[in-house]
Formats: structure tokens, C-alpha cells, sequence
């Protein structure tokens, strides 16, 4: 799989679950880290912060190629975690330096 071959690098692949868009990412442009119980709110700033600081942007572009980031929050803040998520932070995205954006069309008949 083509994911495989950038060990090491940030990577994502991202589908939706009952859609036709997809997204595979490679690299790291910035990297955002919270913790604690802003993170969401911590996450959200930083990103708002990026996303207006970019040079520009063609306005008539889709919504679905526009850029994006990716990652996660975890579920609980708690000290006593499980070995298994400690290496995990509370809150991570990235935006990343490569991003194919993939759209399945369906047409009855094909």
C-alpha cells in the first residue's frame, strides 16, 4: 500500500463511512498539541490561528479540496491511563505538507 512505503513520516488515510470522499496524507506542515480540559477549545484556536495566516486561497474551490488537519482527542484526562495510550497526548492534529483529496462519482447505469 502506498502508506507503507513513508515509514516514519507523518501519514493518514481518511474515508468517510457512508460517503464517496477520501483523503491520504503525507508530511507535516505544523503539528498542534493541547492538553487538560481546553483542549478542544486549545485545538480549535490554533487552528482558526493557521488556517488565517495562509496567503491565500481561490475562493470558487469545492469545500472537499480545501485544506484540512487531522487527529485526535482523547476521551478521558486521566492520570492512571493504561500503559497502552500513555505514549498517546490528549489532544494531536496535524496539518499535513501532501493531501490527495479523492471524490467517487456514482452514475446509474455504469
Amino acid at each position: 500500500m502506498l502508506l507503507n512505503q513513508y515509514e516514519g513520516i507523518p501519514r493518514v488515510y481518511w474515508k468517510q463511512h457512508q460517503g464517496n470522499l477520501s483523503f491520504i496524507a503525507f508530511g507535516m506542515i505544523e503539528e498542534l498539541l493541547a492538553n487538560g480540559e481546553d483542549r478542544f477549545s486549545d485545538i480549535e484556536e490554533k487552528t482558526r490561528e493557521i488556517f488565517e495566516n495562509f496567503d491565500s486561497q481561490p475562493q470558487n474551490i469545492p469545500s472537499y479540496v480545501k485544506p484540512r488537519i487531522f487527529g485526535g482527542f482523547s476521551f478521558q484526562i486521566d492520570e492512571k491511563q493504561d500503559k497502552w495510550w500513555q505514549s498517546f497526548p490528549e489532544a494531536k492534529m496535524i496539518l499535513p505538507k501532501i493531501l490527495f483529496t479523492m471524490l467517487y462519482l456514482y452514475m446509474k447505469g455504469f
